[in-house]
């Protein structure tokens, strides 16, 4: 195991870093860090794990110059990605695009989730430290200008953040309850926009969140709603009861 250091890579031997950078040369990726890592994944209605069949190191990073593709916006939007690499047959195995609403949480040092576009991900790092410095290198360089982006991020992680009617738009009258209910279909797909009070998702797109990231973040976005509801139910119950 190669002696640790503070590049974000210290876990990796020499051979594998000379595997990582045949597969992504620095003239075309810039990489952030990499860890020895197992790929999980579970339904966004289950938390029952399966092992998904992908190991190895897997790299955060992103491209030095954006993809000649059409959408220039959404080169920018994905620009950071993960990338697992197999280093004896030196080639990806899996890759994940990072959107800007990116629900990425520690549960503990060495198992970190996030949401995909039908499911959600599990990784699972061979050492506590590789685990803690690779979520402190993604949590500090994706999008850490996006200040609605990060305060979604933080009340998710911590829960007790307080929620006030500033941050959230009042539901329709007649249609909170079936908001908060709602869940992805039988396949673990997420519901469409339509389902939403239509102030939540027009209040996000007034922030700059595109048509894209806001259908590929539904499943957050749903677990965010419930969150504030039970927040809210709470908080009334206990008022109740005190009086």
């Amino acid at each position: 195991m190669a002696q640790a250091n503070s590049t974000g890579v210290q876990w990796l031997s020499n051979a594998e870093k000379r595997a990582i950078r045949n597969v992504l040369p620095s003239q075309a990726y810039k990489i952030m860090a990499a860890a020895h890592v197992k790929l999980y994944h579970a339904r966004f209605t289950s938390l029952d794990w399966s092992y998904s069949g992908h190991q190895g190191v897997l790299v955060f990073g992103r491209n030095r110059r954006p993809p000649e593709v059409e959408d220039r916006r959404e080169a920018e939007e994905e620009k950071y990605w993960f990338k697992m690499i197999d280093p004896h047959k030196e080639r990806e195995t899996w890759r994940h695009g990072i959107p800007r609403l990116f629900d990425y949480k520690q549960e503990t040092p060495f198992w970190h989730t996030f949401g995909g576009e039908s499911r959600t991900y599990g990784l699972r790092f061979e050492e506590d430290e590789e685990g803690s410095t690779f979520f402190r290198k993604v949590t500090t360089r994706v999008y850490p200008d996006d200040a609605q982006a990060a305060t979604i991020l933080r009340s998710r992680r911590r829960q007790k953040i307080h929620i006030t009617s500033d941050d959230i738009s009042s539901p329709i009258p007649g249609t909170f309850q079936h908001i908060v209910h709602m869940g992805p279909d039988g396949k673990g797909f997420a519901q469409p926009l339509q389902s939403f009070d239509p102030r939540l998702i027009d209040g996000l797109r007034r922030q700059g969140v595109s048509e894209k990231v806001l259908t590929k973040s539904m499943h957050f976005i749903q677990d965010f709603v419930s969150d504030c509801s039970r927040s809210t139910s709470e908080a009334s119950r206990l008022t109740q009861s005190s009086t």
